[in-house]
């Protein structure tokens, strides 16, 4: 069984497959119930509400410079 990253498996769940990443799975067979978007994925929509409270200004100035430190 292969799983990605990101996932958060509900209490009592049988892991028989792979695992998508950022994924939410739950019951006895283990069905992915919701995908969320990955980091990069939610800075860059333009919809995201968090980001829109935050400003432009925060994004690039930390989101920025975390992502340069991290590689």
């Amino acid at each position: 069984v292969e799983t990605g990253h990101g996932y958060t498996i509900a209490a009592g769940s049988v892991v028989t497959r792979g695992i998508p990443p950022y994924s939410k799975v739950m019951s006895t067979l283990c069905r992915v119930h919701m995908t969320l978007p990955s980091v990069e994925e939610g800075m860059a929509d333009p919809d995201n509400p968090y980001m829109a409270m935050v400003g432009q200004a925060w994004r690039d100035e930390y989101v920025g410079n975390f992502f340069q430190e991290a590689i």
